[in-house]
């Protein structure tokens, strides 16, 4: 197994036809050799997979293939930096992960997961962490160590709150926590100093922390389809002068006082002003009635 030095490992489906020898290795990890023929020239890439028809001895048991895998973990589990787990969906992750510290990118998005275990955090050289459409629940604390994180994506899950040390997170940029169900947010979010998109859209927010203001470099803001009903950007200042824009569409904005759109544009103009944003998407579908305009 000398050709496994590589430095990307994918997990996967990814049936090998005609093939003479095979044995369905269901459950286990083993090199998808037709794969990396596929892939001779990506000398950076290890292919591994999930359940795969695999070519090898007829004399070779599939615990014997495994332990061998596990052995070269072992051995160069250090050299990789990259690792997409694909098909077949997964409700657990294999210990084997935590085996490749120096991972720098991990690819999650997909499975079934509902919960992380918090052998997550010795993976403290991440930079990119997909979670995209699971069914996580909650979060583990022990994901704020991973403090080299430049990209966190959890959108499509069914988290009800975030870890109170997200603040943690001091190198993070970009962060997509649409699609779940947040009702509130932690006040660390507001400590995440580099941050420049946040993506909070199609959850169950009434408010945004007063720390918002701290975020100095936010460049894109989702607020889209919550539940906001008053203006949620009075205290928030974007200064960065490229590219700002602020998605406001499907919330029940109101005042009390029932305003007008001449009213509304009036504010909106003042908001452009006050927070030095260049763009606002505000498409609100119960704003008012027409025959209530002035």
């Amino acid at each position: 197994m000398s050709y496994l030095n590589r430095k990307r490992i994918k997990l996967g489906l990814d049936p090998i036809k005609n093939t003479d020898k095979a044995v369905n290795l269901v459950e286990l990890y083993q090199v998808g050799y037709a794969e990396w023929e596929r892939h001779e020239q990506k000398r950076n890439r290890l292919i591994l997979c999930k359940r795969w028809d695999v070519p090898v001895e007829s004399s070779e048991t599939p615990e014997s293939v495994t332990r061998k895998l596990n052995d070269w973990l072992d051995t160069n589990g250090e050299t990789i930096s990259e690792l997409d787990l694909i098909y077949p969906p997964l409700t657990w992750l294999p210990p084997e992960i935590w085996k490749l510290t120096n991972l720098k990118k991990i690819d999650l998005e997909g499975h079934r997961l509902i919960s992380l275990p918090s052998e997550i955090g010795k993976l403290t050289k991440l930079e990119k962490l997909n979670l995209l459409s699971n069914e996580l629940k909650e979060l583990p604390e022990e994901l704020c160590q991973l403090t080299n994180l430049k990209e966190l994506y959890l959108a499509e899950n069914s988290l009800t709150r975030l870890p109170e040390g997200i603040g943690q997170l001091k190198n993070l940029e970009w962060l997509n926590i649409s699609d779940n169900k947040l009702s509130e947010l932690p006040g660390g979010l507001c400590q995440l100093i580099n941050l420049k998109s946040l993506l909070l859209g199609r959850n169950s927010l009434t408010r945004l922390p007063e720390e918002i203001e701290q975020l100095k470099k936010l460049t894109s803001l989702d607020l889209s389809s919550n539940q906001f009903n008053i203006w949620p950007l009075k205290m928030l200042k974007i200064t960065n002068p490229l590219h700002r824009t602020v998605q406001l569409r499907g919330n029940p904005i109101h005042d009390r006082l029932l305003m007008t759109r001449k009213a509304l544009a009036q504010l909106f103009r003042a908001a452009l002003i006050m927070t030095n944003v260049v763009m606002v998407t505000l498409l609100i579908t119960r704003l008012i009635p027409r025959s209530q305009e002035e």
